[in-house]
């Protein structure tokens, strides 16, 4: 089985790596994208489906990193925070206990 790196620098150009045990030789092979489309068709169905699968992983990754890091603000401390939890819990209790 022949394992293989694969890094995307745009649309056009792909550059895959062997990714072998270090005592192995490694090599390095350039492809454009419709190089890729080429490889993939020749692929069996279920390996089609595999890659499909690993491909939306990185997509779902990627796009939950940039999710995570609009969130990242340096304004908000724990104390601030924990303050407005309180506030809400006195106003939910005050809620359903009539208050």
């Amino acid at each position: 089985m022949l394992l293989l790196d694969i890094s995307f620098f745009d649309e056009n150009f792909v550059f895959l790596q062997k990714n072998e045990m270090k005592t192995m030789p490694s090599y390095q092979v350039q492809l454009n994208f419709s190089q890729i489309i080429q490889i993939v068709k020749q692929l069996p169905n279920n390996d089609k489906i595999k890659l499909s699968k690993e491909l939306e992983k990185d997509v779902i990754n990627a796009k939950l990193s940039r999710l995570l890091k609009s969130f990242r603000t340096s304004d908000l401390t724990e104390e601030m925070i924990l303050q407005e939890c309180d506030i809400v819990r006195d106003k939910l209790y005050n809620k359903t206990h009539g208050k």
